[in-house]
């Protein structure tokens, strides 16, 4: 999975970033509607339907990558006591809890508490990445329905 992420997000990341001003939006906004098929697509002249195409695509990667980039960064922070020298910091760690009463089990109480914190901040980033893709679906459906009054036009 992790691999497939990577994927994504190298193939996302060559996505220019988009002003915040620089074109309308064409992203659905959530909860409100959106016309996949508007009236007027069909006689919409070539240059309104090329920007349109390359608007909508310029924002869907832009978002996604926004997407991909939060999920890389969790993942590259990796997991509390699992990086190169855990086993040299978990032994020092360990030699100095056995030197206090309860010290392990301290220890060990506050890497399950970090890994629980990690865990859920993976899982937050996930639902985000679902929801990202659920509200994006429409744009999917207008992009692809464009591509066919492209290819339908020869523009």
């Amino acid at each position: 999975m992790l691999l497939a992420l990577f994927a994504a997000a190298t193939a996302a990341a060559t996505a220019p970033a988009l002003p915040a001003s620089s074109s309308p939006s064409y992203l659905p906004v959530p909860g409100q509607p959106y016309e996949v098929v508007r009236a007027g697509d069909r006689t919409m002249p070539c240059s309104e339907l090329i920007a349109e195409l390359n608007g909508l695509t310029m924002q869907v990667q832009a978002t996604q990558a926004q997407s991909t980039q939060r999920m890389l960064e969790l993942a590259q922070r990796g997991m509390p006591g699992m990086g190169a020298g855990a086993m040299v910091g978990n032994t020092v760690a360990g030699m100095a809890a056995s030197l206090v009463p309860f010290g392990g089990m301290a220890l060990s109480m506050g890497q399950a508490a970090a890994i629980r914190s990690q865990t859920e901040r993976m899982s937050d980033a996930m639902n985000d990445s679902v929801a990202m893709t659920q509200n994006l679906m429409p744009a999917y459906e207008r992009l692809e329905h464009l591509n066919e009054l492209y290819r339908d036009r020869a523009c």
